[in-house]
């Protein structure tokens, strides 16, 4: 799996460089190549951004479903809208 930091490298570096060497190329006389990259260029940061996103919404809900793990003794209660955990009392 590729680390967070390499796709915003993907996204905000080498995806836009992608999209600006295409349109470049896409002026002069390669325009199928210079297509082909800006639209590769762009398929790399949609790619990337899309799967950053899931990723981050993944491990944000591990650390708040491991933050709210039930041990023993405790129970879900609900206030209003809201659920606490408190310790059961018997």
């Amino acid at each position: 799996m590729k680390a967070q930091g390499i796709r915003l490298f993907d996204v905000f570096v080498l995806g836009p460089l992608m999209v600006v060497a295409g349109v470049t190329l896409a002026r002069s006389d390669a325009k199928a190549l210079g297509t082909f990259i800006g639209v590769a260029g762009l398929a790399t940061i949609g790619y990337n951004a899309r799967n950053y996103g899931r990723i981050e919404e993944a491990s944000g809900v591990d650390r708040i479903a491991g933050m709210y793990s039930r041990t023993p003794g405790q129970r879900w209660v609900t206030l209003g809208r809201r659920r606490a955990l408190i310790y059961a009392v018997r």
